[in-house]
C-alpha cells in the first residue's frame, strides 16, 4: 500500500468508527429513553395509587361531616351582610401597658383585628416554650356580617376567652423597645404572648360548642395534626384572608376551624387541634338560636 493511501487509510478509518459509535450510541439512547420513560410512568401510577389510598391520612376525610356549612343558607336576614375576607385587617402598635391585672407594667406589642373584625384563622403557630403563654398564633382577621357582634369590653388571657368572649388580636409582653412591629415573635420571648378576647353583645349572640382546629396547607411540624385540609376545601368567600401575612404574601399552611367560618377563642398549644374555635349563634324572631351568616358562599 502507497504511502498516499497509508494516508487516507488512517485518516479515514477513525471517522468511520466515529460514524458508526454515533449511530449505536443513538441506538442506545432511545432504548435508554424508552426504558426512562416507562419508569417514570409507572412510577407516576404508584404515587398516585399510594396517594390515593392513603388520601384519609393526608387530606381531610371528614370534609363530609362537615360539608353543610359550604351550601348557602335557606334565608339569609336582613340584617346580616356576608363580606369576603380578603384583606391583611391587622394593625400594630406598640405601648407601655397592663396585660394582666397585678403582673405591672411591660412594653407590649400588638396586634389587633381591625374595628367589627375577629379571627377565623392563621398561619402556623409557632414557639410553646412554656405552655400556652409561650404560644404565638399569626391570627388571620375577617371582617364580621354586623356591627352590633362585639362590645367595647376587652380582656387579655394566655390561653382561652372567657365565655362569651372572642379573640380579636394578640399581644406579646417583654423588652419590645428594640422590635419592629411586625416582628412579633421575638418580643414574646421572654414574658409570653396573649390573646385579646372582646366580649360579644350577649343579649342577642352567643357562641355553640367548642371545636378544635385543623391544618390547612403544608407546614413543617414535629407534632402531628389530627386533621389536615387542602387550602382550596376553604370557602372562597374566607380563603384569600386565611394566613394572608402581607399585601401580596401568604402562609404556605396555617389553621383554621373544623367548620370554617367558626370564631377562635384560645389556645392550648401550638398545633393547629390544639387552637379552639365556636362558631357563632344569634337569636332569631322565632326565639330559636341559629346560626350566624358569616361570609358569602360563592362557588
Amino acid at each position: 500500500m502507497s504511502r498516499a493511501n497509508d494516508t487516507f487509510y488512517y485518516r479515514t478509518k477513525p471517522i468511520e468508527i466515529s460514524r458508526m459509535n454515533i449511530r449505536r450510541g443513538l441506538i442506545f439512547s432511545v432504548r435508554e429513553l424508552r426504558t426512562t420513560m416507562f419508569s417514570a410512568t409507572m412510577f407516576s401510577v404508584g404515587v398516585s395509587i399510594s396517594l390515593f389510598l392513603a388520601a384519609p391520612a393526608f387530606c381531610d376525610s371528614s370534609m363530609a361531616e362537615v360539608g353543610a356549612v359550604f351550601s348557602e343558607p335557606a334565608h339569609i336576614p336582613s340584617h346580616f351582610q356576608p363580606k369576603r375576607c380578603e384583606k391583611l385587617a391587622v394593625y400594630s402598635e406598640r405601648r407601655v401597658s397592663t396585660l394582666i391585672e397585678g403582673e405591672g407594667e411591660f412594653e407590649v406589642l400588638y396586634r389587633l383585628c381591625e374595628a367589627d373584625h375577629a379571627v377565623y384563622g392563621s398561619a402556623k403557630p409557632v414557639g410553646a416554650r412554656f405552655g400556652a403563654r409561650g404560644v404565638q398564633v399569626p391570627i388571620s382577621c375577617c371582617p364580621l356580617p354586623a356591627d352590633d357582634i362585639l362590645s367595647d369590653v376587652h380582656t387579655y388571657v394566655d390561653s382561652e376567652c372567657p365565655d362569651g368572649s372572642v379573640v380579636t388580636g394578640i399581644a406579646s409582653k417583654g423588652n419590645c423597645s428594640h422590635v419592629p412591629l411586625l416582628r412579633i415573635a421575638r418580643c414574646g420571648r421572654d414574658e409570653g404572648f396573649f390573646v385579646r378576647c372582646t366580649k360579644l353583645r350577649t343579649e342577642r349572640y352567643r357562641l355553640a360548642a367548642e371545636e378544635y382546629g385543623v391544618q390547612w396547607g403544608i407546614t413543617t411540624s414535629e407534632y402531628a395534626e389530627k386533621k389536615i385540609v387542602l387550602r382550596k376545601t376553604i370557602p372562597s368567600g374566607i380563603r384569600s384572608g386565611i394566613g394572608r401575612t402581607g399585601q401580596y404574601l401568604w402562609s404556605l399552611g396555617g389553621c383554621i376551624a373544623l367548620t370554617p367560618g367558626s370564631l377562635m377563642v384560645g389556645k392550648l398549644g401550638k398545633r393547629c387541634h390544639d387552637l379552639r374555635f365556636r362558631k357563632l349563634l344569634y337569636l332569631g324572631d322565632e326565639g330559636e338560636w341559629k346560626a350566624v351568616p358569616m361570609f358569602p358562599y360563592e362557588q
